[in-house]
């Protein structure tokens, strides 16, 4: 209790985690899109697992593959009819790793808790059952995310390049889009086989990566000059791995020597059904479309035969599993747009939802421009901190700790973000080494946006027992580092400064007093900062299942369980926590804790549970909360023409922003959204949000060609139930447009009208 002259003031704490769904134990999610409808669309539903037949296994799913295929699935742009030959046919996903938890009659080459990977149709689901035939195990000591990257994409490169095109040593393949999935996994089958490698990437940063991966040339994938240069230089290839359209698949084509051949595996050429002259064919050339659903439908003896010879690749060491960025269940809809925009190396992989959600909101809170700095985030729940910052748009993310080291595992991870990630040495218990490192960041990427202070160390001991060194190794990288980080940073524009505490300041934990302490003091420091007005947030972390220290001590963990009750939680569940907080900015208490204290009777018979602090958790609503939306139906009733377009502008250039991953005040509503970086799927998307959202249809065609204010402009004619040639009368976006080029004039003496009229608004939010 603290008496102050406001009054006797007590800690109490409220219950501040939405309640997920509850499924039974026969039950599974399923991933679920209402094609058509947009990536924000897509959801876990809970189903009725299948117990295995004959020849079938039952595979618990650990993680996911996600490939360009699923993306055009769940946005509606694949005919069903060119699917249906498939083994998955319209399904999301088809390839997947994970363990067995059943396995059916006739089934002997695996046992309930083999670790396994392979395909099956609605690969999206936290269990699915499908043919035995169809999986293998797992190479030793490969994780479940890295094997889920190996099926789809070694296979694919495996069958074109070797049982397809047979390419021979000495030969020549050229490989499009090199530092993909697909990509990465033929530059490794071409150089087995002993081919000379040509590559091409879309970013000189890729392009590099393609030749440190092997590739002897690498070249632009967004400029037809590729031909020019490949033809002067090596006067062509005997091999084409396509995954180019139009004009550049026919250059690429034009490319093949005599008896060259050219394997097809996109499918939008296939979709638009372009045309291809046949006059070159009489230089004995060859052309294939591989389809590897197809191949699993209609030969899948073959495809397990190819299967188990990358297996066996893998287990010699001559192949390794690709770089990969994996993605929760509930950020699905992230990963699904950032392989849209082609923006990811290597392979995404998504870790399914293991509980039904009724609908998946994106994250709210969007990193702004400038480095972010972890500290303590070279390894565990820190480093985890720092690859869902990336994910998330910041860039770079600056991770340091003591040492400044990156294990190997680590490393590789890092990779897959083309330099975006940056590790760097501190000592935080060093004031001149923290500042040393804030102005060495600063002078290489400018002022920091964000600051995450992760670092830690536990050393237990009885209050009894403690001694100054052992206080001040526990006390000193908080404390020290979080009032130097404070200090140091008063005059960078910063977005979020966050500081990792435990749930143990809050409930205790026997032997923890000096890290109790080292916590209380950082959350102290919070507090005055929000008090400052600066950004400030204390996240209390109960135990983290799968990375840092209890993922390393499973005794810590299991002590922590038996003496407070704190079961341990996903990271993924955590950060994703996390995002919701710093979306609410200072909504947001300054002081949070995030655990699970579960049902357990350890929690259930703590005494600080049963004190009044925690009255309020015990008697809360597990009910969930509704999102809150914007309604600009509304929101525009009353406002005269330029009011309500100023409130429809700003609802649509946020979700163009969602959708480019860009600021909104960054957009420039006068600019063509293509000349913004919106391409046709970009476009659809935004065209089904919008009617899904607030009703109102826009034209496919021409969104490409508009402007967001334009855009704006057509919303606000469907919500004020305007025909085009009123709005056009009005001239709303003339003015709008004479405004945001910067006279500053009132837009209001610009036009006549006030929307007033409730009935003449149509339902919707944004």
């Amino acid at each position: 209790m603290l008496i102050a002259p406001e009054g006797v003031l007590a800690p109490r704490v409220e219950r501040n985690k939405p309640k997920a769904s509850s499924g039974l134990p026969q039950q599974r999610t399923r991933l679920v899109a209402e094609h058509g409808a947009g990536f924000e669309q897509f959801a876990w539903h809970w189903l009725d697992r299948r117990a295995p037949g004959d020849g079938e296994v039952e595979i618990f799913v650990e993680a996911t593959g996600l490939n360009f295929r699923d993306v055009m699935v769940g946005m509606g742009l694949l005919d069903e009819e060119l699917l249906a030959g498939g083994m998955s046919a319209a399904a999301l996903g088809f390839e997947c790793a994970g363990r067995v938890v059943q396995v059916g009659q006739g089934v002997r080459d695996f046992a309930v808790g083999d670790h396994v990977m392979g395909f099956a149709a609605d690969a999206f689901s936290s269990h699915l059952t499908s043919s035995a035939r169809s999986f293998v195990r797992v190479p030793h000591g490969l994780s479940s995310e890295a094997a889920a990257t190996i099926p789809v994409a070694f296979s694919t490169a495996w069958f074109a390049l070797n049982e397809v095109a047979r390419l021979r040593a000495g030969e020549t393949v050229l490989i499009h889009g090199a530092v993909g999935g697909v990509g990465q996994a033929a530059l490794q089958i071409a150089r087995l086989v002993g081919a000379r490698i040509i590559a091409t990437a879309g970013s000189p940063e890729r392009r590099r990566l393609a030749l440190a991966l092997g590739a002897e040339a690498a070249y632009d994938s967004r400029s037809l000059d590729f031909a020019e240069h490949i033809r002067a230089e090596y006067g062509g290839v005997d091999v084409v791995l396509n995954s180019l359209a139009g004009d550049a698949m026919r250059a690429g084509f034009r490319l093949l020597r005599p008896f060259g051949r050219f394997i097809e595996l996109g499918k939008r050429d296939f979709l638009e059904n372009t045309a291809l002259e046949l006059r070159p064919f009489v230089r004995n050339l060859s052309y294939f479309g591989v389809d590897l659903d197809e191949l699993l439908a209609h030969d899948p003896q073959a495809s397990r035969r190819v299967l188990e010879k990358i297996v066996a690749g893998f287990e010699s060491g001559a192949l390794k599993a690709l770089s990969y960025r994996a993605f929760s269940g509930e950020n699905v809809a992230d990963a699904m747009r950032l392989m849209q925009r082609s923006a990811h190396v290597g392979k995404i992989v998504v870790r399914p939802a293991q509980q039904a959600i009724e609908e998946l909101v994106p994250l709210s809170f969007k990193p702004g421009t400038g480095p972010f700095l972890v500290l303590g985030g070279t390894g565990g729940f820190g480093l985890e901190t720092a690859i869902w910052l990336a994910d998330q748009g910041a860039n770079p993310v600056v991770v340091a700790s003591r040492r400044g080291r990156i294990d190997p595992a680590a490393a590789d991870r890092m990779v897959a973000y083309d330099g975006r990630i940056v590790a760097e040495q501190a000592d935080a218990t060093d004031p001149d080494s923290v500042r040393a490192l804030l102005d060495r960041v600063r002078e290489a990427h400018g002022p920091l946006a964000g600051i995450v202070h992760t670092a830690m160390v536990l050393e237990d001991g009885l209050l009894d027992g403690l001694t100054e060194q052992s206080l001040s190794a526990v006390v000193l990288p908080k404390a020290r580092g979080v009032r130097v980080l404070d200090e140091a940073t008063r005059g960078d524009p910063l977005q979020c400064f966050v500081v990792y505490s435990s749930a143990t300041t809050l409930i205790g934990n026997p032997g923890q007093g000096a890290y109790v302490l080292a916590n209380a003091y950082m959350e102290g420091v919070m507090r005055e900062r929000r008090l400052a007005g600066l950004p400030a947030l204390a996240v209390g972390w109960g135990a983290i299942a799968d990375a840092g220290v209890i993922a390393r001590d499973t005794q810590l963990g299991e002590r922590l369980q038996r003496t407070t009750g704190v079961a341990g939680v996903p990271f993924s569940d955590a950060l994703n926590h996390l995002g919701g907080l710093l979306g609410l900015g200072d909504a947001a208490e300054p002081v949070q804790v995030y655990t699970s204290l579960g049902n357990s009777a350890v929690a259930k018979s703590l005494a600080v549970l049963k004190s009044p602090t925690f009255a309020a958790l015990n008697d809360a609503s597990n009910d969930q909360d509704e999102a809150v939306s914007i309604n600009l139906a509304s929101q525009i009733i009353g406002k005269n023409p330029a009011e309500a377009l100023e409130i429809v502008l700003s609802a649509t250039k946020a979700e163009i922003g969602r959708i480019l991953r860009m600021e909104a005040d960054s957009i420039d509503a006068r600019r063509p959204l293509s000349e913004i970086g919106m391409d046709s799927l970009m476009a659809l998307e935004l065209r089904l949000g919008v009617e899904k959202r607030i009703g109102i249809e826009l034209p496919l065609m021409s969104l490409g060609d508009r402007t967001a204010i334009h855009v704006a402009e057509k919303i606000l004619a469907g919500l004020s139930g305007q025909s085009e040639t009123e709005s056009e009368v009005v001239s709303l976006a003339g003015a709008m447009a004479t405004a945001h080029g910067g006279d500053g004039i009132d837009l209001a003496k610009a036009v006549v009208g006030v929307i007033d009229q409730p009935a003449a608004v149509k339902g919707g939010v944004l």
